[in-house]
């Protein structure tokens, strides 16, 4: 049986015009448990990390050990707010957790995040979910690629593992919509990105012969785009 979410002693803090303590943090979940809509707690995950709210940290782990699939989505969902913290180790460790959920939107929520943490790139999370028989993995794994090639969360853009992945699944046939997805990544990317790699561009280049027609299509106009900057 799930305990309840009890509020420390910190005292309350001012943050984005919200006064709130922990207790407030334990509403907000509970809200979007009652919602079924987890959107609304992530601005305010994020502005607790701002503040260095590390008992945010033992709300996640405890939502990620709920017999509840709501509780765990949630837990999923806050992973990524420890992007670029020194807690991401620690959400880390929850999210690698959560990709095992016998539920799949838990798991594909957690690669999500894990890709927003800027770790999905690491070996040892890379190839999972490549060959899943479930579409919205094979998807998921596609989104957090994205993730850690560009960065948002860590604030490093041009992770090359992530690139070469995102290549390799531009070519593969199985699935053509996420095949087109990660041409489109690669092609927005190679235009930003001040790790410009011969790698991507030859990824560029081989997509346009692709068989896949949007493939193609995003493979040419990120040429068009990277070799304009290029000559400029």
């Amino acid at each position: 049986m799930d305990t309840p979410l009890e509020p420390n002693s910190a005292a309350p803090n001012d943050i984005d015009r919200h006064r709130f303590d922990p207790l407030t943090v334990r509403q907000i979940v509970r809200l979007a448990l009652a919602e079924g809509e987890t959107g609304g707690v992530l601005p305010m995950a994020q502005a607790l990390k701002r503040k260095g709210l590390d008992s945010l940290a033992s709300i996640v782990e405890r939502l990620a050990a709920s017999r509840y699939r709501q509780r765990r989505q949630v837990a999923a969902v806050l992973g990524r707010a420890f992007a670029g913290s020194a807690l991401s180790q620690r959400a880390e460790l929850v999210l690698a957790h959560l990709f095992d959920d016998r539920d799949l939107g838990v798991a594909s929520m957690a690669v999500c995040s894990m890709g927003e943490l800027g770790r999905f790139s690491d070996p040892i999370y890379i190839d999972r979910f490549r060959d899943h028989p479930d579409f919205l993995m094979r998807w998921a794994r596609e989104q957090a690629l994205g993730l850690c090639a560009w960065g948002f969360g860590t604030g490093t853009r041009g992770d090359l593992a992530a690139i070469r992945a995102l290549a390799e699944l531009s070519s593969q046939e199985r699935d053509p919509t996420l095949a087109a997805s990660a041409m489109f990544e690669l092609a927005t990317l190679a235009q930003y990105s001040e790790r410009q790699s011969a790698e991507m561009e030859a990824a560029l280049v081989a997509g346009t012969k692709s068989a896949n027609k949007e493939v193609r299509r995003n493979a040419r106009e990120g040429l068009r785009k990277l070799r304009r900057e290029d000559d400029g």
